[in-house]
């Protein structure tokens, strides 16, 4: 009878756990369900409404006639109402705030070649372009020069740095060769303003600080408030869940996928070391970078992307009560329980970032991960498995919250085993 019992009670317990197991298991499957499916119907949805071309064709045709007008100028202007170099594509259906539309650049962009490009701009009201007056009276006037710069210089102080100095500002910031439209008054007043549309642009803004570094896609050229950018598409960045939308036949290859890795990892150097503070990338998917013509990944979305001293300010600022209530959107912060404000400090990384939203990705799996880097080669698969978990896990603790700031000979061991695993296929 001892032994019937213990034996009975052995088998409840195994069936009790078992029970457990099954309701998490459960849980687990329609948490996922619910997330892929809610995944599947926005991108449905966002498939469906489509963008209204003629609205994009309106645009551009009430840019061209403010620019006939006289009122704005620019490198972009002439191919863009005139000589037809630089013409629309197609419409896009994603804003955040700003147009965007793809456009066919011919001998324009590149010399002799057709190239996709990217035409933005956030100004939404045109009319009232006519509403800001000529500030120039003279062509004579002294302070032309030094009234543009001091502009460029304190509104480009907004985006948390200044990398170029005063007599170089416009050069910097706007065109090499602008003193052709020194020669008249017109001209003179159509540059003043143009600078200025263009300095509410804070994309514009970011792009024109970073783009010396290969950060960013190219700049081409601007007509007012317009500016045209190199072409980066996402591609495969944007790996996760397409297997679930398109099918496992048009999942990208490891070749293709490991290669992108790569160039997306060679990226957080440069955001740590190109500029006299670091860079911090606060929203982090793969849809914000692109891959270029020349395969170099570049970011595409900078409305995140902040220096050490603004972003710092953020945290500081802050009431909180929670380190949670800290995070500015990817970017952690840390609380200060007794004062109830944030800490001017930051929990993660980037490379913190790029290995948790990116490369191992969002959707939990038992065996795997769901992001780029899922379905690794067997030769690399365990240490890469192995990488990728130290990069995004904590590496330690301050004022009680967990710390994760993978160094950088975590980066240097995950290019390595992406490359051996190239080398091996």
């Amino acid at each position: 009878m001892v032994l019937g019992f213990s034996s009975l009670r052995r088998r409840c317990g195994r069936r009790r756990w078992c029970s457990i197991c099954s309701f998490l298991t459960a849980v687990l499957i329609i948490v996922l369900s619910i997330a892929i499916l809610g995944f599947i119907f926005r991108k449905k949805i966002f498939d469906f409404v489509a963008c209204a071309d003629e609205d994009s064709h309106q645009l551009i045709r009430e840019y061209c006639r403010v620019y006939e007008d006289g009122l704005i100028t620019g490198s972009l202007c002439e191919p863009l109402c005139q000589t037809a170099q630089v013409r629309f594509k197609s419409c896009t259906n994603f804003h955040a705030g700003k147009q965007v539309i793809m456009m066919l650049c011919d001998d324009f962009c590149l010399h002799d070649r057709v190239i996709e490009s990217v035409l933005k701009t956030s100004t939404k009201n045109i009319s009232s372009i006519y509403s800001r007056p000529d500030i120039f009276t003279s062509i004579e006037d002294q302070y032309f020069l030094k009234l543009t710069r001091d502009m460029i210089l304190e509104t480009t102080k907004q985006v948390g740095f200044v990398p170029f100095v005063w007599e170089g500002a416009i050069e910097f910031m706007w065109e090499q060769n602008y003193y052709h439209y020194l020669k008249s008054l017109s001209s003179m007043n159509a540059m003043f303003r143009t600078i200025t549309l263009l300095m509410e642009e804070d994309e514009y803004k970011i792009i024109k600080v970073l783009e010396s570094s290969g950060l960013v896609p190219k700049m081409y050229g601007t007509c007012g408030p317009l500016y045209l950018q190199e072409s980066c598409p996402p591609g495969i960045l944007e790996t996760e869940f397409s297997f679930l939308t398109e099918g496992r036949s048009s999942y990208p290859s490891w070749p293709d996928r490991s290669a992108a890795a790569v160039r997306l990892l060679q990226l957080v150097p440069i955001l740590e070391k190109t500029f006299t503070e670091p860079l911090q990338l606060c929203d982090v998917k793969g849809g914000n970078f692109g891959i270029c013509a020349d395969n170099t990944v570049r970011v595409i979305d900078v409305d995140s992307v902040f220096f050490d001293t603004p972003l710092m300010k953020t945290f500081n600022y802050s009431k909180c009560r929670t380190h949670e209530e800290c995070n500015f959107f990817d970017c952690k912060g840390v609380c200060n329980a007794e004062h109830q404000q944030c800490y001017t400090m930051k929990a993660n990384n980037n490379l913190q970032l790029i290995c948790q939203k990116i490369l191992k990705g969002n959707l939990p799996r038992l065996l795997d991960f769901s992001g780029l880097l899922s379905g690794a080669p067997a030769s690399v698969a365990k240490k890469l498995r192995i990488a990728l978990e130290d990069c995004t896990a904590p590496t330690g603790e301050d004022m009680q919250v967990a710390i994760y700031k993978p160094k950088m000979a975590v980066l240097s061991r995950i290019l390595e085993l992406l490359l051996q695993s190239q080398h091996e296929l």
